[in-house]
């Protein structure tokens, strides 16, 4: 292949910036719109679309059956090989497999509608029919997104995660300036969830006019090879499998309350549950260029992306978790604001503390589950996902009727915890060869000794937080001193720095010797 596009492998630390930043601008607005959408549309509404985006990203994850990282495996290899004979088979089965699932899925999401709103969900009768509206708009949404999702894969395998990054905020911005002027002048959830879809197809024509662009000798026509679909099929058997019980198990919970209470509880639960999934996907994205470089890469480096990845996720979410976790009442309250924002941050903020515990323990195991996926391991990673999901079951219909949707947060975080704890061990020893007490101090050590000295500060001042900027004081005091332990106890190290110094542009780096990184830090 003589496309310098494909030779030519990016920056690793540029691609995790690239990526965070892309996903930090979604996060931004994601947190500026919320406000908005549970204002306008009331939290009877609001619980419907997020049950309806829910129940939509979730079925994408479920009949996608595993097969994007199978794809951006296999391509990222037959890519860096420059074999335009199996990029070809990899492309034409993925097309002809996802519009498969692409109808299989559409269709099933839309005959499920009926049971959906009549039987299963407690939906006021005047709401029904904005509800089946949304859900089955929800299933176009689905049917389109699976069968044209390997456009999504492409980019990711050519680790070009600029062309990502102006996807995400070019579309974002436009979906979501969209959905705020139409709530604006009509409160309507059948508006919102058309603008959603819209945005969803636009994004795939972006990503195909990329492909088309960087892989001029491929056809993007369906066909199928017997060996690539093996080859695939042998991957995602037990991929599929921990995504279907990561998707039911990251749905359950709001689905459990739109049933066995109500659908107005589900709004409530669903601004804490939403801004953690929000951040947890934004730690996902700073792990995910790590997976196409371990699929190309040896065993040494493989470890040392382990390790090294680990600790920058862990360094990440203990921090923001512990600002969760310490300021739940404030935060909600000053981020809905009005008279929602303190019933919002009265009925939620438990919760949002147990779910924020939740994403600290999915995100520290997200390299690790790259890890075991870049070796064609994926059911080391996928068997505990399922672990995960069977616990967490029982666990939220157990605790969701004795303590409200504070049950059903509980039970999640119970059931990463388990789910967690024994993958790490796991993983480290007999998959990577990884001591796990070499795993646990050089990589979770020192964040967890940062994150405890930040909540001694958070619990101690959040009082104090009444108001937006003497909210942002406290969070600021809580990162300096969350810095501060990091640096004294490892959790920020020299190499780490260093690559992060490497990454920015020449412009801001002329402006800090690499001394004022490099003093008081460990090597």
């Amino acid at each position: 292949m003589t496309d310098s596009n494909v030779r030519a492998t990016p920056s690793l630390a540029r691609n995790i910036v690239f990526n965070v930043g892309a996903r930090g601008v979604l996060i931004v607005l994601s947190i500026a719109i919320t406000p908005v959408l549970v204002h306008r549309l009331g939290t009877e509404q609001y619980g419907i679309y997020s049950l309806a985006t829910a129940l939509g990203s979730g079925l994408t994850n479920v009949f996608a059956l595993g097969l994007i990282p199978g794809i951006v495996a296999m391509l990222s290899r037959s890519l860096g090989q420059r074999n335009d004979a199996d990029t070809q088979n990899v492309i034409g089965t993925a097309i002809t497999l996802f519009a498969v699932v692409g109808i299989i899925g559409s269709v099933t999401l839309a005959l499920a509608v009926p049971f959906l709103v009549h039987d299963l969900l407690r939906i006021p009768v005047s709401l029904q029919g904005v509800a089946a509206t949304a859900l089955w708009i929800s299933a176009l949404g689905l049917g389109l997104n699976l069968t044209f999702a390997v456009f999504n894969a492409v980019p990711y395998a050519l680790q070009r995660y600029d062309i990502i990054a102006s996807r995400i905020v070019g579309l974002t911005l436009l979906s979501m300036a969209a959905t705020v002027v139409y709530v604006l002048i009509d409160a309507n959830l059948t508006g919102v969830m058309v603008i959603q879809v819209v945005a969803g197809v636009l994004g795939l024509a972006v990503y195909y006019a990329v492909s088309s662009r960087h892989l001029p000798h491929v056809r993007f026509l369906p066909g199928f090879d017997r060996p690539t679909f093996v080859r695939l099929a042998r991957f995602t058997a037990f991929k599929s499998l921990g995504d279907i019980a990561l998707t039911f198990g990251s749905r359950f919970d709001q689905f459990a309350i739109g049933s066995l209470l109500s659908v107005g509880a589900v709004g409530f639960y669903a601004v804490p549950a939403t801004a953690c999934q929000r951040l947890l996907q934004l730690l996902g994205e700073v792990a995910a260029p790590m997976f196409p470089r371990m699929s190309t890469v040896g065993d040494e480096e493989r470890r040392t992306l382990l390790i090294r990845g680990t600790r920058l996720i862990a360094l990440l979410s203990s921090f923001i978790a512990v600002v969760l976790v310490s300021l739940p009442e404030p935060i909600l309250r000053v981020w809905i604001g009005s008279h929602q924002g303190v019933l919002v941050a009265g009925q939620a903020s438990q919760a949002m503390r147990f779910l924020a515990g939740a994403m600290f323990l999915q995100a520290i195991a997200v390299v690790g589950n790259y890890y075991c996926e870049s070796i064609q391991r994926p059911f080391v990673n996928n068997s505990f996902i399922v672990l995960g999901a069977i616990v967490q079951v029982p666990a939220i219909l157990l605790l969701l009727p004795r303590m409200g949707i504070t049950g059903a947060a509980f039970g999640v975080f119970i059931a990463c915890a388990i789910q967690t704890a024994p993958f790490l061990i796991l993983m480290s020893d007999r998959v990577a060869g990884v001591s796990p007490i070499r795993l646990m101090l050089e990589s979770l050590g020192g964040p967890a000794v940062a994150a405890v000295a930040a909540a001694v500060v958070g619990l101690a001042l959040h009082e104090f937080a009444t108001n937006l900027w003497s909210l942002a004081g406290v969070v600021a005091l809580m990162g300096a001193v969350y810095a501060a332990s990091a640096i004294a106890t490892g959790g920020i190290r020299r190499g780490d720095l260093a690559l992060m110094h490497r990454s920015l542009p020449a412009s801001v780096t002329r402006r800090f010797g690499d001394a004022f990184f490099l003093r008081w830090v460990k090597p």
